[in-house]
């Protein structure tokens, strides 16, 4: 029976997150009923990291075990022609029998991409891209984004119900870069003064609505809103009471995972 590595790509509008849910359409209830109809389903796949409701993705690893005896192309083909339009399977390869997208990731990156200046977003944005209103100090949002690289307790930037569950040494995960960059050639019309700016951030493991709470604190620091001692204070007290709402999901995007041998699953984009 083939194990196998999927590297999906899709549009999470329109769905309740990656994880398989009773009545509701999820990334991976499309792909199971997908494996189902080419009668490959064999073993519950499992996912690299989930996403929330709304939450993109462009290197999503999956790993499963199929009933399949043709080319694996073959098989990718025949789930493309299956699967909604904004879920899409760009790569599979024989992995290894014990191979498990999960736990053998060593890193996942994500990207979170806001608009700012902007009189109206593009359509094109829309979907991708939080509006943010107000004046920003982007030199101040690279110097809050480099805060959060190493090791700290993540409780005031989990979602609310996990801060308050676990222990702190539950809540530690180790960030190996962030970094805030303004993205070129963006789509606004002339003489707009809109501007794409995108959240990078790479780690270990990732609490739930970690990246999207990290971007509403830098946000909230970069328009004077509060401070960068603010900002440590959060990282050391680990109440997720000082921290608002998170950024909406629609600007996040899950960007690659990374393994061992410098294996990495990711989009051919910079």
């Amino acid at each position: 029976m083939p194990h196998i590595k999927l590297t999906l790509a899709y549009d999470g509008t329109a769905y309740h997150g990656s994880q398989i849910q009773p009545g509701v359409p999820t990334i991976q209830g499309e792909i199971e009923k997908a494996l189902t109809e080419v009668r490959a389903f064999s073993t519950r796949t499992v996912f690299a990291g989930r996403t929330d409701a709304g939450v993109h993705a462009v290197g999503q690893v999956v790993s499963t075990s199929v009933t399949w005896e043709r080319s694996l192309d073959r098989l990718r083909g025949s789930l493309n022609a299956l699967l909604p339009r904004d879920i899409r399977v760009l790569g599979i390869e024989s992995a290894p029998p014990g191979f498990n997208a999960r736990y053998d990731a060593r890193s996942r990156a994500y990207r979170y991409r806001a608009v700012f200046g902007a009189e109206v977003i593009p359509p094109m944005l829309e979907r991708y891209a939080w509006r943010v209103v107000g004046e920003i100090d982007h030199e101040l949002a690279g110097r809050a984004a480099a805060r959060f690289i190493g090791r700290h307790n993540f409780g005031s930037f989990a979602s609310a119900g996990r801060s308050q569950e676990l222990p702190p040494e539950e809540l530690t995960r180790e960030v190996l870069n962030c970094e805030w960059r303004r993205m070129e050639g963006a789509l606004f019309p002339p003489g707009d003064a809109g501007e794409l700016w995108e959240l990078r951030i790479e780690a270990t493991g990732f609490l739930p609505q970690m990246v999207r709470n990290i971007m509403a604190a830098i946000i909230a620091v970069a328009s004077g809103k509060e401070s960068l001692e603010w900002l440590e204070y959060l990282l050391v007290s680990g109440d997720r009471r000082l921290l608002g709402a998170p950024a909406p999901p629609h600007g996040l995007v899950l960007w690659h995972v990374r393994y061992d041998q410098s294996s990495a699953v990711q989009a051919n984009m910079n």
